[in-house]
C-alpha cells in the first residue's frame, strides 16, 4: 500500500470529495476553484502487485467535468516519453484513446531505482480531462525517496484564494472613521412612525459602513517567504542536490555512496537546526504577551472546522452552496414550533393576545447617551459581527455624536415598540459537535452571529426587563440559569448538600434528569407573548419584545457562499442578550410538587426527593413527572424520555424502584449521571468523575507536550501560567462540591499537578510549590468558603 494524501493550503477554496470507493486504485480527491470554475484534483496510486481495473479510472473520470489524476499509476508507453511499454501502459493507452482524455507527462525521468541494473523512466504521470488551462511539468532534485517530486504549475490568470470579506481591509485610521461619522451623520429631530425609523437604523448602519471603508489603509499583500536555513546547511543541500544529478546522471555505485553520506549529514543539520530554532522559539515566550497563548492554541486546536461532505438520504453533498442549503433546510424546521396540540390553551392564548390594551402607558425609562457609552466601554473587541459586519471596534470608535444619534434612535424605538428588522437577521454558522460524524448534518451546533448595533440595543432593553422582573420577583429561586451571582456550581452544591443531608438520616434520594429537546430553538412565541402579558410587562417592553420576536430570519454561510433568507417562527435568539432572558420567563411556572424539589439551570431540568421507602422516591418523581408532562404539552415543550436518567442515590441496599415513565416513554435508571459538567455517582466517591477529569488532562497535557517536556526550554513562568489556565480549571472545576472526596483520589489529582509541574522547572520544585500550594489544601480552602 502505497497511501495518497493532498495538502491544500489553507486560503484556498477546496471541497473535500467524499472517500472513493475503488477496488485496486487508491485515490484521494479535492474540488478547487479556479477563476470560479472547479477542477477535481486526484492524487492517485496503482500499486504494481494488484492488477489495473479501467472500471476504476472510469469511476474517478466521472467525478466532474473537469478532473486532473496526478500520481504514480505504474504506467509504461513509449507515446508519453517511457522507455518501454508495460501491460499497465497499454491498458491506460487504450483506455484514453476511446475517451476526451489525455495524458501529459514530464519530459525527464521521474523515477530512479535504487538497484543500478534498473534504468531511470517516467512513472508519475496526469490524465486530465476537460481542463482549460496549461499544465507544465517541472521535476525537483528534492528530498530522497526514488520517485522525484514533480512541480506541476497551472496557468491560471488569477488566484484563487478566499476573499476578506471585513469592512475594513487594512490598518485602520480611527481619525478618519471618526470624522466620517460626524460629517456624515443626520441627526433626525423626529421619527414619527416606525417607517422613518426603519429608515434611520439603516442610515447609521451605512455612515458608519462607509466611514469603516473609508478609513482603511491599504497595506501591501505580504509575501511568505518559506524562511531561510543557515548557510551551512544551505551549502550542504546544494552539494547534496548535485550528487543527487550526478549519481542520476552517471549510475556510478560510488556516486551513490556520497549521496547516501551527504543526505545523511543534511538530516542530522535539519534535525538539529529544528530542535535548537523550537527551543530559542520557546525560550523567547513571556508570559504578558499573546505568543504564549497562540503556541498553546496552535498545539490544542489541531481540529480545524471544516465541513467534510455531508451525507443526505439522497445523495452526498459536495459543494458549500449545496451545504448552505442543506443546513438551512434543517435549521428552518429547528426554528419551528413543537408539534404539540392544546386546543384550549391555545385557544386561550389568542384570545389574550387579540384583547386590545386599554392600559395607560407605563413611563418608558428613556436611554442616555452616557448609558450608551458605558454599555459600548465593556463590549469584548474581538466579538463576530453580524451581517452588516460592523464590529463592537468600530463601535468604541464612534464621537459623541455617533452616541447622540443612537440614544434618539432607540428612544423613538422603545416609544414605538418597534424593532428594526435589518437587526432581526441572523448568519449562522456551524460548530461540529466535539466527537460526532463530521458528514452528519446533524452533528452539527449552529451559531448565530448577530448585529452589534442589534445587540447593544438589546442590552438596553435586557436592563429594564431585568430590573422589572426583579422588581416583582418573578425568577423562582431554584432557577440558577443566566442569573447574576448564579452558578453552576452553586447549583451542583444545592443538590449534593441535599442528598449528603439524605445519606445521614439513612434514606434514598431520587432524582430524575431531565433532557429537553431543543429547548431554546422551540420556544412557542406566542406562549411567551401571553406569559409576558399575564406577569404585567410594561406596555412598551411587551411591544418591543413582541416585535423583537416577530419576522425573524437567519441565512447559513459556510465560507464564501450563503443560502436565502429563510423565516424563524420559533425560539429565542441564540447569541442575543434577551434570549436568555425571554427563556427563564417562559419556564418560570414549571410546576411544583409538595413531596420533590426542583432544580433549574436554564433548560437542565432536574426533580428529586428523599425518602426511606424506595417506592414512595418512586411514586413521588413519578406525581410530579405526570405534572411536568401536562405543563409541557400546554406549552408545546417537547421532553426527550429516552436521553433523560433516573438515578438511585443511597448508601443502603434497597430493591429496583418501579419504572419510571413520561408520555409512557421509559426514562432508564442508572447509576451515575453528568449534570452540569460533573459526574455525579449513586455514592457520591466522585471516582467516575475524577477519573474522567485526569483522563481529559493527561490527553490536553499530551497535546501540550512540545513545550511542556523535560528538556523544554520554556520559562518557568510560562510553564507554571499554562497549568494554571489550562490544565488545572480541568480538574478544579466544582471542586468545592466534590473537595469532600478520598483522599486517594486527591493523591491521583497530586500526582497529575507533580508531573506537569516538576519536569517544565526542573530543579526548583520547592519554590514552585511554595508559590503553587498542594491540591489538597486548596480544594479544603475552597470547600471551606
Amino acid at each position: 500500500m502505497g497511501g495518497v494524501a493532498i495538502l491544500v493550503r489553507n486560503k484556498i477554496k477546496q471541497q473535500q470529495l467524499p472517500s472513493l470507493a475503488l477496488m485496486y486504485l487508491e485515490a484521494v480527491a479535492v474540488s478547487i476553484n479556479i477563476n470560479n470554475k472547479y477542477i477535481t484534483f486526484v492524487s492517485a496510486y496503482q500499486p504494481p502487485s494488484r492488477q489495473m481495473l479501467i472500471a476504476d479510472y472510469e469511476k474517478v473520470m466521472s467525478l466532474d467535468n473537469s478532473v486532473i489524476i496526478a500520481g504514480d499509476l505504474n504506467s509504461k508507453h513509449i507515446n508519453w516519453g517511457c522507455r518501454v511499454t508495460n501491460p499497465n501502459g497499454s491498458k491506460l493507452q487504450a483506455f484514453i484513446e476511446n475517451t476526451p482524455f489525455s495524458i501529459s507527462a514530464p519530459n525527464t525521468p521521474t523515477y530512479f531505482p535504487t538497484d543500478i541494473n534498473r534504468l531511470p523512466d517516467i512513472l508519475d504521470i496526469l490524465i486530465i480531462k476537460s481542463v482549460p488551462f496549461a499544465c507544465v511539468h517541472e521535476p525537483l532534485i528534492e528530498l530522497d525517496s526514488d520517485h522525484i517530486p514533480v512541480k506541476i504549475t497551472i496557468s491560471s490568470p488569477s488566484l484563487f484564494s478566499r476573499t476578506n470579506n471585513s469592512l475594513i481591509k487594512g490598518k485602520p485610521d480611527w481619525n478618519r472613521f471618526s470624522n466620517h461619522v460626524q460629517s456624515n451623520l443626520k441627526i433626525p429631530t423626529s421619527i414619527p412612525t416606525t417607517q422613518i425609523a426603519e429608515q434611520t437604523a439603516v442610515h447609521l448602519t451605512d455612515v458608519i459602513t462607509e466611514a469603516a471603508q473609508t478609513c482603511s489603509n491599504s497595506v501591501p499583500q505580504a509575501i511568505h517567504s518559506p524562511g531561510y536555513l543557515p548557510h551551512s546547511i544551505s551549502s550542504l543541500i546544494r552539494r547534496k542536490h548535485l550528487a543527487r544529478r550526478t549519481w542520476q546522471n552517471h549510475r556510478n555505485p560510488t556516486d551513490k555512496k556520497i549521496l547516501n553520506l551527504l543526505t545523511k549529514k543534511v538530516q542530522v543539520a535539519l534535525q538539529n537546526y529544528r530542535v535548537s530554532s523550537y527551543n530559542s522559539y520557546l525560550s523567547n515566550l513571556r508570559p504578558g504577551e499573546s505568543n504564549l497563548w497562540k503556541a498553546t492554541k496552535r498545539l490544542l486546536n489541531q481540529d480545524i472546522n471544516t465541513i467534510p461532505p455531508l451525507r443526505t438520504d439522497a445523495k452526498f453533498v459536495i459543494s458549500d452552496q449545496e451545504k448552505c442549503d442543506v443546513f438551512s433546510n434543517m435549521l428552518y424546521n429547528t426554528f419551528s414550533p413543537n408539534h404539540i396540540c392544546n386546543p384550549s390553551n391555545e385557544q386561550r392564548v389568542k384570545h389574550t393576545l387579540d384583547l386590545p390594551n386599554y392600559e395607560v402607558q407605563n413611563s418608558i425609562n428613556y436611554v442616555t447617551p452616557n448609558e450608551i457609552k458605558q454599555i459600548i466601554k465593556n463590549l469584548p473587541n474581538k466579538k463576530s459581527p453580524g451581517h452588516d459586519k460592523i464590529t463592537n471596534l468600530m463601535l468604541k470608535k464612534l464621537p459623541p455624536k455617533g452616541l447622540v444619534f443612537m440614544a434618539t434612535l432607540f428612544n423613538s424605538l422603545l416609544r414605538h415598540g418597534y424593532f428594526p428588522s435589518k437587526w432581526k437577521v441572523a448568519t449562522i454558522i456551524l460548530i461540529n459537535k466535539p466527537g460526532k460524524d463530521k458528514s452528519n448534518p446533524d452533528s452539527y451546533r449552529p451559531i448565530s452571529l448577530l448585529s452589534s448595533i442589534s445587540k447593544l440595543f438589546e442590552k438596553i432593553i435586557h436592563t429594564r426587563l431585568l430590573f422589572y422582573l426583579n422588581a416583582i420577583d418573578l425568577i423562582p429561586k431554584f432557577q440558577f440559569g443566566f442569573r447574576s451571582n448564579h452558578s453552576t456550581v452553586q447549583q451542583l452544591f444545592r443538590i449534593t448538600e441535599h442528598i449528603n443531608t439524605a445519606f445521614e438520616k439513612h434514606c434514598h434520594t431520587g432524582a430524575v434528569f431531565i433532557d429537553i429537546s431543543k429547548a431554546f430553538d422551540k420556544v412557542w412565541h406566542e406562549g411567551l407573548l401571553f406569559k409576558l402579558k399575564s406577569i404585567n410587562t410594561p406596555s412598551y417592553l411587551f411591544n418591543i419584545i413582541n416585535s423583537f420576536l416577530l419576522n425573524r430570519q437567519f441565512a447559513v454561510k459556510i465560507n464564501d457562499n450563503t443560502s436565502n433568507l429563510m423565516p424563524i417562527s420559533a425560539g429565542v435568539p441564540q447569541g442575543s442578550k434577551l434570549g436568555p432572558i425571554l427563556f427563564n420567563i417562559y419556564v418560570y411556572d414549571i410546576p411544583q410538587s409538595p413531596r420533590t424539589n426542583i432544580a433549574l439551570f436554564a433548560d437542565d431540568t432536574t426533580i428529586f426527593t428523599e425518602s426511606r421507602n424506595i417506592e414512595a422516591v418512586a411514586t413521588n418523581l413519578q406525581v410530579h413527572l405526570n405534572t411536568i408532562s401536562y405543563w409541557c404539552n400546554k406549552w408545546r415543550i417537547q421532553i426527550n424520555a429516552s436521553k433523560s436518567i433516573g438515578v438511585i442515590f443511597s448508601l443502603r441496599p434497597y430493591h429496583p424502584p418501579a419504572q419510571l415513565n413520561f408520555n409512557n416513554v421509559n426514562i432508564p435508571w442508572n447509576s451515575s449521571v453528568k449534570y452540569l459538567g460533573l459526574i455525579l455517582d449513586k455514592r457520591l466517591t466522585w471516582q467516575p468523575h475524577i477519573s474522567s477529569k485526569l483522563q481529559q488532562a493527561y490527553q490536553r497535557l499530551s497535546m501540550l507536550y512540545p513545550i511542556l517536556n523535560k528538556k523544554s526550554s520554556i520559562q518557568k513562568k510560562c510553564s507554571l501560567l499554562i497549568y494554571k489556565q489550562i490544565l488545572r480549571p480541568i480538574l478544579t472545576y466544582a471542586c468545592p462540591v466534590w473537595g469532600i472526596c478520598a483522599t486517594t483520589h486527591i493523591r491521583k489529582i497530586q500526582i497529575f499537578q507533580n508531573k506537569v509541574l516538576r519536569p517544565g522547572n526542573r530543579r526548583p520544585h520547592k519554590n514552585v510549590f511554595k508559590k503553587l500550594p498542594y491540591l489538597s489544601a486548596q480544594l479544603f480552602w475552597l470547600t471551606s468558603l
